[in-house]
């Protein structure tokens, strides 16, 4: 599909993605517990909390880098329902959502959409 579309990989992936600014004022950290708070409230699980910012530190030296975390949740039920459709949904589980810095120091909230009308590639006729 993307061998053949016109548009470039990041306008793809936008297309695949739902990007939320998050309000100024807010840290990663704040974003991150909120998102995790609220999920658990609507029982999900946290699978994983990987604050790549840290290691980017680490590894670069970087006294204050973009902060990036992707927090990984998972309700196991749904998840089972997506894979009970086709066995390839696997490869989105756990489901994630990214809090990512931008060079502007703009958070955001990136996630997968969901809503999957971007898969359906056929051309549409009236019939």
């Amino acid at each position: 599909f993307m061998m053949f579309s016109p548009l470039g990989v990041r306008d793809l992936l936008n297309i695949m993605a739902y990007k939320v600014p998050v309000k100024p004022g807010l840290s990663v950290d704040d974003v991150a517990a909120a998102v995790i708070a609220r999920a658990e409230k609507h029982g999900f699980l946290l699978v994983n909390r990987y604050q790549m910012w840290k290691e980017l530190q680490a590894k670069t030296g970087e006294a204050d880098p973009y902060k990036v975390e992707v927090i990984s949740i998972c309700d196991p039920l749904v998840s089972r329902d997506w894979m009970d459709y086709a066995p390839e949904m696997a490869l989105f589980v756990p489901p994630r959502i990214a809090v990512v810095e931008d060079r502007n120091r703009q958070i955001w909230l990136i996630m997968l959409d969901w809503d999957m009308h971007w898969l359906d590639t056929r051309p549409r006729y009236a019939i």
